[in-house]
């Protein structure tokens, strides 16, 4: 039985849906559709994936999917490079409407250095001293500060070293705690 509803492609089908389900569908197929990565780096060179350039429509869904749920980097080097850095991504975050700019909720700093191994309280304290310049910087981004994360490297009571991302709440809070564990140390002490 070949009826002449077998007989169409699934763009004619779609295309007889009412518009509301052809813009669902356009929508979720869009979606779908873009690279599935948890880093977007962003450098003079970032290109927006082509879904947020269909058409009005669909770029609002597709624009609160991937600017809310993608972790948004730039690779910072040392404090030389940040200026140009932030530069570029200024640019960037300038030429999103405003709306897909607060939609953003991960905007990493990433310093791709080894931890500081050396356990002296200067070296500590030298580390504490960028990290707040590296946050104080970031406040020139149009952007809201509570997404802006940074590199933490922490050092574990067994010596070993981990990386935590944190925000300039995220980092006071660590600082904080060590404090306390060092207070704690020099009362055990006396």
């Amino acid at each position: 039985m070949t009826s002449a509803s077998s007989r169409l492609t699934i763009e004619e089908r779609i295309t007889a849906l009412p518009q509301e389900l052809q813009d669902q569908i356009l929508e979720t197929t869009l979606i779908a559709s873009i690279k599935l990565q948890n880093v977007v780096l962003i450098t003079p060179n970032y290109k927006p994936p082509w879904q947020l350039s269909v058409n009005r429509a669909t770029r609002r869904v597709v624009a609160e999917v991937y600017y809310g749920t993608f972790v948004f980097q730039v690779i910072v080097l040392n404090l030389g490079a940040l200026r140009n850095r932030l530069a570029t991504a200024n640019r960037w975050l300038l030429s999103l409407p405003a709306t897909q700019r607060f939609t953003i909720s991960h905007f990493r700093l990433d310093r791709c250095r080894g931890a500081i191994s050396s356990k002296s309280e200067f070296w500590k304290r030298l580390a504490l001293h960028d990290n707040r310049r590296l946050f104080l910087s970031c406040y020139t981004l149009p952007l809201n500060s509570r997404c802006i994360e940074v590199d933490a490297r922490l050092e574990n009571s067994d010596g070993s070293v981990t990386t935590r991302w944190v925000n300039w709440d995220g980092a006071h809070a660590l600082l904080e705690k060590k404090n306390a564990s060092r207070d704690r140390e020099a009362m055990d002490a006396a």
